[in-house]
């Protein structure tokens, strides 16, 4: 007869199992996530916006100029060129990721909790951490395709453009840049990856997740752009002292905490307006790991309530 118990109990009969208990809930996770037809019209968008950005960056006038000179010419060189043209591509993902992920990953608990299939996967020896992190390794996994891959074809593209004997010294020139994308794709993981999850176990639906991580994301830039005008109010240069809770506001704009990050590993520069709605670089990180632990709080605690099979 099969037994059931109220909340998860360690597993202690000695069963030496698999190092990677949740791999299997990743790969069926992540084949389940992008299998659709809506996936890949969605993901043909940012083969679209990658390409687009090629393009700009090849018909640049001062850079194609220097390539066809030989690396002479004026104005910025051609490393800030490409560290330009990279952020300017990250603005468009770090708004589009979000979308990605909320669309693949909104039922990721929400469905199991539904067809009360959560008990099933935590049959001894997986543990309510193995499902944790093999859920949150599926929008980590999404944006590794679509985020980090188009972002380091770009920098590979700007490399290729250059002469065959400048080659290996422009590549050694974007190991910065290079840090910066694996940066801002870490921090795209650690808060869309956990955002998603944190709405889709509250919610227990896939549709109200959908929405209230949207209005999360976009809502959050409106909240900040609010609180900025408040404090540049009555002020003629338009600086903003340094403020904890003003700051703090900041890092709730998900995508601009990525942003942050990125800036401030790659060395770009910040647009002066747009660093008007930037939280500093610390503020970010520190939100960025407190929603992730969150996540994992909230996926980990539900699925020790769960009744499980003994």
């Amino acid at each position: 007869m099969t037994l059931y118990t109220r909340g998860y109990r360690r597993y202690e009969d000695g069963f030496a199992s698999r190092a990677l208990r949740f791999g299997p809930i990743y790969v069926q996770g992540y084949r389940g996530a992008v299998q659709s037809k809506s996936f890949r019209r969605f993901a043909l968008l940012f083969v679209l916006i990658l390409i687009i950005h090629c393009m700009t960056y090849y018909l640049n006038p001062m850079a194609f100029y220097r390539r066809m000179s030989g690396g002479e010419g004026g104005g910025p060189s051609q490393s800030d060129t490409l560290r330009e043209t990279v952020a300017t591509f990250l603005i468009a993902l770090q708004w589009l990721s979000p979308l990605l992920v909320l669309f693949v990953g909104s039922g990721l608990i929400a469905d199991d909790l539904k067809s009360r299939a959560l008990p099933l996967y935590l049959v001894r020896p997986i543990t309510p951490t193995d499902y944790w992190l093999g859920k949150w390794l599926i929008p980590a996994g999404v944006l590794l395709v679509q985020f980090l891959l188009p972002m380091l074809c770009l920098v590979l593209f700007g490399i290729l453009l250059e002469p065959s004997d400048r080659v290996l010294d422009f590549a050694a020139e974007q190991g910065r840049l290079v840090l910066g994308v694996l940066a801002s794709y870490v921090a795209a993981s650690a808060a869309y990856g956990s955002l998603v999850l944190i709405v889709s176990t509250l919610t227990g639906r896939r549709t109200p997740a959908l929405v209230v991580g949207a209005a999360a994301i976009f809502v959050a830039p409106v909240l900040v752009g609010l609180a900025v005008s408040a404090a540049r109010t009555g002020r003629i240069d338009g600086v903003i002292p340094s403020s904890g809770m003003l700051d703090a506001v900041r890092t709730l704009a998900l995508p601009n905490d990525v942003s942050a990050i990125f800036h401030a590993v790659s060395g770009h520069a910040i647009d002066p307006h747009a660093q008007l709605f930037m939280p500093p670089v610390g503020a970010a990180v520190a939100m960025l790991v407190a929603i992730f632990l969150l996540g994992a709080f909230v996926v980990i605690r539900r699925a020790r309530t769960v009744e499980v099979v003994s």
